[in-house]
């Protein structure tokens, strides 16, 4: 992968690349791409999470998560009352931290994106595209990541860099927009921004 100068505001990030942490349960390992700075008010985190045994997921008081499925289709999240299921890649679920729910797996292992925000001072919009490129002009702070395909990234005219499936960018305080741009065709990529309530 060829990568420039990147302008300010801008880090480059591989999932690959991000050491696992082991969930306490031994249920799954979580990857942290990003989070807020420890102490900040407004604390939000997004990592990716990899359930690899049928168990408990952890529950967070205050806490708004937001799930895209990544890998195992038919992931199901139960709880006394509530259910979250993923029927497909790209399914996404919003739903308390709160919520005390167990995960059974569908097709094998699974993998989200998970977004996590304090419920008093943030939401989280996560969206799931598909296409050929985009424009981006985020607010403060955003995380985009390709799920699948590859997406150039462009500053005005110069290529920055291409993106392919499990690789993207933390962007903050960008002067600028960046423009995306499919590399083979469709590309299919996550995007999270982080607005103030």
């Amino acid at each position: 992968m060829n990568i420039r100068s990147l302008p300010a505001g801008v880090q480059r990030f591989a999932l690959a690349d991000l050491p696992p942490e082991p969930w306490r349960n031994g249920g799954g390992w979580t990857r942290t791409v990003a989070a807020s700075a420890a102490g900040a008010p407004g604390h939000w985190r997004v990592s990716a999470a990899d359930i690899t045994q049928p168990g408990p997921f952890s529950v967070f008081d205050g806490i708004d998560r937001t799930a895209v499925l990544l890998r195992g289709p038919g992931l199901v999240l139960q709880g006394p009352q509530e259910r979250v299921v993923f029927e497909g890649l790209g399914a996404v679920a919003r739903f308390p931290g709160e919520w005390p729910l167990q995960a059974t797996l569908g097709e094998g292992a699974a993998r989200l994106w998970n977004v996590m925000v304090d419920r008093e001072a943030l939401r989280a919009d996560v969206q799931v595209h598909r296409g050929e490129g985009a424009v981006l002009d985020v607010p403060s702070t955003a995380v985009l990541m390709v799920v699948d395909g590859a997406l150039d990234v462009l500053d005005g005219l110069a290529a920055l860099m291409t993106l392919v499936a499990g690789e993207g960018l933390v962007l903050t305080d960008l002067a600028r927009p960046l423009a995306l741009r499919s590399a083979q065709g469709p590309a299919h990529w996550i995007l999270t921004t982080f607005l103030p309530r």
